[in-house]
C-alpha cells in the first residue's frame, strides 16, 4: 500500500492537496471530495481506517482533496480568504483532476463525495463535460443542492445556524471557524459560505460570479450511472427528500440507498457517521465496493 500526500501548486500564494492512496498501480481511480466545514480526513484517518483506506485495499487507485484553505492545503482559510465556490468548480477542482490525469492518463474514474462536494462536482461537470469520457460513476453520500421542508433538526441547523446566525459569525470573524466554534471540521470562507446559502435557498442553480446556469447545463448531459447514499438518521444535512431533489437536477440514472436497520443495515446512520462509524468497513462499504467493481465494465469509455 503506498500512501503519501500530494499538493498541487494553484498559485504563488497557494497549494491543494490530496491524500494518495494506491491499493494497484493499475487500479481504478477514485476521485473524493469533502462538503462545506470539511476536509478529506472524512474519508481517511491516519490510522488506516475510513473509505478511502477500504477502497485503497480493495485496489483502488483512491485521491481525497482538500480543497483550497482546508485541511492541508495552505494557506489557511482567515479573514483575508477571498476564495469562493465558484473558485473551486472553475480552478481548485479542474487543477486537482489534471494532476491525476497526468499520473494515470488512460484509468477508469469514479467521482465520490460527501455532503456539498457532490454539488460542487456536479458544477464541474456542467461547465466542463469533457470529463464525461472517462468518468465511470459518481457515488454521492447525503448530497443535497436545495432545502425544502421543516422539521426541528432542519430548523436548527439549515436555516438558523447556516441560513442566519453563520452570517453573523462570518461577518464577525471574516470567515466561519467552523472547527473552533464546534460545528464542523474546518473552516468555510465568507464568499464560499455566502454562494453555497444561495443555492440551498434558491431552486435556480446560477452562480453569482457570472450568471452560467447549471441546471440548464446539465439538463441535456449524458451523466454516468450514479448512487446517492442517505443516512436514515439524517434528518436535515442529507435529507432523502432533499437528497431525491438534487438527483432530479442531475437528470441521471440514479441509485439510491437509505442505511437504516430497516433496510438490513447494522444502524440508523446519520450525515457523517455513514462514512466513518466503525461498522461501516462491515455493513455497506462491501456493497459499495460491488457497486464499484460492477460499473467499471458496465460502461466503456469514450
Amino acid at each position: 500500500m503506498r500512501a503519501e500526500s500530494l499538493f498541487v501548486t494553484l498559485t504563488i500564494q497557494q497549494q491543494l492537496h490530496m491524500k494518495h492512496l494506491q491499493g494497484a498501480a493499475d487500479g481504478p481511480v477514485v476521485f473524493m471530495l469533502h462538503g462545506a466545514v470539511e476536509n478529506s480526513r472524512i474519508f481517511y484517518s491516519e490510522s488506516g481506517k475510513g473509505l478511502g483506506w477500504f477502497l485503497a485495499r480493495a485496489g483502488f487507485d483512491v485521491y481525497m482533496a482538500d480543497l483550497a484553505g482546508r485541511g492541508l492545503s495552505s494557506p489557511p482559510i482567515d479573514g483575508s480568504s477571498l476564495h469562493s465556490q465558484s473558485d473551486s468548480i472553475c480552478h481548485e477542482i479542474p487543477a486537482l483532476l489534471e494532476a491525476i490525469a497526468q499520473r494515470r492518463p488512460a484509468a477508469p474514474v469514479f467521482w465520490l463525495a460527501h455532503s456539498w462536494g457532490g454539488v460542487l462536482l456536479a458544477a464541474v461537470l456542467a461547465r466542463q463535460p469533457h470529463y464525461l469520457a472517462q468518468l465511470k460513476g459518481l457515488v454521492f453520500f447525503g448530497s443535497k443542492r436545495t432545502v425544502h421542508g421543516l422539521n426541528p433538526e432542519k430548523l436548527l441547523k439549515v436555516y438558523f445556524f447556516w441560513n442566519r446566525a453563520a452570517f453573523a459569525l462570518t461577518r464577525w470573524y471574516g470567515y466561519l471557524p467552523a472547527a473552533a466554534l464546534g460545528v464542523g471540521s474546518d473552516s468555510e470562507s465568507l464568499l464560499s459560505h455566502r454562494q453555497c446559502v444561495d443555492w440551498v435557498q434558491q431552486d435556480d442553480w446560477r452562480d453569482s460570479a457570472d450568471g452560467f446556469d447549471y441546471q440548464a447545463a446539465l439538463r441535456d448531459l449524458p451523466l454516468p450511472p450514479t448512487l446517492h447514499i442517505m443516512g436514515a438518521s439524517d434528518c436535515s444535512l442529507g435529507h432523502p427528500d432533499d437528497v431525491r431533489r438534487f438527483q432530479q437536477e442531475l437528470n441521471s440514472p440514479a441509485e439510491f440507498w437509505l442505511l437504516s436497520r430497516r433496510a438490513g443495515n447494522l444502524h440508523d446512520y446519520d450525515h457523517i457517521n455513514m462514512l466513518t462509524h466503525p461498522d461501516a468497513v462491515k455493513d455497506h462499504f462491501p456493497r459499495l465496493l460491488q457497486w464499484l467493481q460492477r460499473h467499471i465494465a458496465l460502461r466503456p469509455l469514450s
